[in-house]
């Protein structure tokens, strides 16, 4: 049982690399990529602002909804895998949809990038709930749950820090265009993809756990969320967290492009942020 332990705790842990540095690259970069590669009029970046802020609000209402599903689903491999798998190869192809040049602009633009948008950020929080959900029900080992939360956070940070490290000088030398940043966006995809089958083919769940399972309906899993007032609190202080820093990530990349006139400063910065 100690070997399954570690092993799960390692496997579970790196699983998330890729799927941050993913995620990383849609929240932090992609409105970069919509100004400062594809170069979009401001009248069509106001409505990708909005568009974007609007369905980060969606989430509020998605997420819970797909823990439900993730909750009431039973497979030969598991409640998770399935969703893990589906989330990761459907948020991969969107990622790499949403940097290609498509060739459209104005209200066709506006129309196409919604509905990718959606569509990623629906099918991306089947592989996140999924993931996350997944953590209690390798161990009923208080301490080892801590340690292998601990060691997740540790990837989560190496997945995040070196996206946000090597994106632009890896798009830079390989020409800095729109070309470059799809070639950017399918490596990631290969890079999520090879990590994540770490969590899918190594990791084991606690049999124990799986026959305590209770199924969850709808109505309870609302009751639950709303009448706690404690989970509400860590839920919007999240929210607002990573709010706030997916928009100070954001900006930092403009200004060191434009206020400190030095874009390959931000890299440096990103280094040491991630280090401390």
């Amino acid at each position: 049982m100690g070997n399954n332990h570690v092993r799960n705790r390692y496997f579970f842990g790196l699983g998330t690399v890729g799927r941050d540095m993913l995620y990383s690259m849609v929240s932090i970069f992609l409105i970069f990529y919509l100004t400062e590669i594809l170069n979009l009029p401001d009248a069509t970046m106001w409505w990708m602002t909005g568009i974007i802020t609007a369905l980060r609000i969606f989430d509020a209402v998605n997420d819970p909804i797909m823990g439900y599903f993730v909750d009431n689903t039973h497979t030969h491999w598991g409640k998770f895998k399935p969703w893990i798998a589906i989330g990761g190869v459907g948020g991969g192809i969107l990622t790499v949809l949403l940097f290609t040049d498509l060739g459209l602009s104005g209200a066709g633009f506006i129309v196409v990038f919604t509905l990718v948008y959606l569509g990623w950020d629906i099918i991306y929080g089947m592989n996140d709930i999924a993931y996350w959900s997944m953590l209690p029900s390798l161990t009923l080992d208080q301490k080892e749950r801590e340690r292998t939360g601990a060691f997740v956070r540790i990837c989560t940070n190496m997945g995040l820090f070196s996206l946000v490290v090597s994106i632009l000088p890896t798009t830079k030398a390989l020409g800095g265009d729109k070309m470059a940043w799809f070639l950017f966006a399918v490596g990631i995809v290969v890079v999520m993809f090879a990590f994540l089958s770490f969590t899918l083919f190594g990791v084991r769940e606690d049999p124990d756990i799986r026959e305590r399972e209770d199924k969850t309906t709808l109505r309870e899993m609302f009751s639950v969320l709303f009448k706690n007032d404690q989970l509400l609190i860590v839920a919007v202080s999240m929210a607002l967290f990573m709010l706030g820093y997916s928009t100070t990530a954001s900006f930092g990349v403009y200004y060191f492009k434009y206020a400190f006139k030095d874009e390959g400063m931000y890299m440096v910065f990103a280094l040491v942020l991630g280090a401390a």
